[in-house]
């Protein structure tokens, strides 16, 4: 079941959503948690053929000549099968049902509401006026599409133990020296007691 941040049924005018359970209407299986897609797939069946596969350029990488050639390598595949990273999203260091939670809790929701708010663009265009849900849901999905990328990702992580091992030095210290002015003012508070003594 999707789930918003809070834990609850995801709803959006009125009716749950359903993650996985949606099967073909959004694109995700739940043998596919791993395959964290950048480019979401019910994104990408806009530009699947009859066929319901879609051509996918790539530049190879040569690690005896240039990082990327130039030349480029196209590849008729389905919607599920391109714009994904195994475990892109995966939280390190975590058990296997923690390590998914960007995943399951924050892309699940975004990209499941964020196709209800594509529908709703297509068939009844710009136009007309959209429920406040999704139009957040759809300019969530605009802006994630920034921010999901392997290398926003990996700039990510690499900044992200930085940030938190100095927020936890910072932290230590701020305690240390929160005790050590604790110690002193119970120490202050004595002495004046015993002023009056």
């Amino acid at each position: 079941m999707l789930v918003d941040f809070q834990g609850s049924p995801a709803t959006i005018g009125g009716s749950t959503r359903h993650g996985c359970d949606m099967g073909e209407v959004h694109g995700c299986t739940t043998t596919s948690l791993k395959k964290h897609h950048y480019i979401p797939v019910f994104y990408l069946k806009r530009w699947a053929g009859t066929d319901g596969r879609l051509c996918e350029f790539s530049r190879p990488y040569d690690q005896f000549s240039r990082p990327y050639d130039h030349r480029v390598k196209p590849r008729m595949t389905h919607p599920a099968g391109t714009g994904y990273e195994e475990n892109l999203y995966s939280m390190q260091g975590f058990e296997p049902a923690l390590a998914q939670q960007i995943e399951e809790r924050f892309f699940k929701f975004t990209n499941s509401l964020a196709a209800d708010a594509l529908e709703r663009l297509v068939t009844r265009g710009s136009r007309r006026r959209m429920a406040q849900e999704l139009r957040s849901a759809w300019s969530r999905f605009i802006i994630s599409l920034l921010l999901r990328t392997p290398p926003d990702i990996q700039a990510l992580r690499a900044q992200w133990g930085h940030t938190f091992t100095d927020t936890d030095v910072e932290a230590r210290k701020s305690t240390r020296k929160s005790e050590r002015m604790e110690i002193l003012q119970r120490s202050a508070n004595t002495l004046r007691k015993c002023q009056f003594i």
